[in-house]
Parts: C-alpha cells; structure tokens; sequence
C-alpha cells in the first residue's frame, strides 16, 4: 500500500469526506484559521464588520459540521481515527464549507491543513457536540 507525504498511512485506510462549498468571500488577506460547528457564529458580527461578508444562516445539524476558512483553500478531505486531513493551499480568502459528520467514530478530532507535499499550514483539536 502506497503513502505519501500528506497521508501517513496507506490511502486506503481512509475515508474521503466531500467537501460542500456553501460561501467564499476574497480576497480576504488573512492568517491562516479553521473555525468549526459552533463556533461559527459566535464570529458572524465580527466577519460581517471586518471583511463585509454576510455569512449564509446555518442551520443546525447533526448530519453536517460546518467548517469556515481563512486564509487557506481546503481542496480535499480525508478522515482517519482522531484525524480530518484537509489537502489545502494559501489563499487569500474566506469559506464557508461542510462535510458529513456520519463518518467519525471518536469525538475527539485533530483537524489538519496540508500542502500535497505535506507541509502543515494549520492544526487545531475540535470535541464534536455532544
């Protein structure tokens, strides 16, 4: 089985997650962040006041986390155990996007931006709702 250097394992031992683009708003020259489920609107007044982009309302959902973007484009996701692996690039703006959540078995996730070359933009850890 074949690794490469954004995924560890053998490709196969992952699930591929679609990635649904719901908003972009660039350019947004911007530190690269990940913002997840909740989280998101607790920044809506500040996005809207900072980069005026009025953010579509999300409705909550089990079957969907919601995941917002700055400063990186998220390409493809991959998720493995405790890992959701984005292959993503620097970009000069904001997206709004979600995957299924269906696919996670632990609640506990590290989230992890890459370059195809492996190179880590960003990682953070997110406890899924209970």
């Amino acid at each position: 089985m074949r690794k490469s250097a954004l995924y560890p394992h053998p490709i196969v031992q992952y699930i591929p997650l679609p990635l649904e683009l719901l908003s972009r708003k660039e350019p947004c020259h911007i530190k690269p962040f990940l913002l997840l489920g909740e989280e998101i609107p607790a920044h809506r007044s500040r996005l809207q006041q900072e980069y005026d982009w009025d953010l579509p309302a999300l409705l909550p959902s089990g079957a969907h986390l919601p995941i917002l973007a700055g400063g990186v484009d998220l390409l493809e996701a991959k998720y493995r155990g405790f890992y959701v692996i984005f292959k993503g690039a620097l970009r000069p703006c904001l997206s709004l996007l979600q995957i299924p959540a269906k696919y996670f078995y632990k609640t506990r996730l590290i989230f992890q931006v890459k370059k195809e070359n492996g190179q880590k933009l960003l990682s953070r850890a997110y406890n899924l709702p209970a």
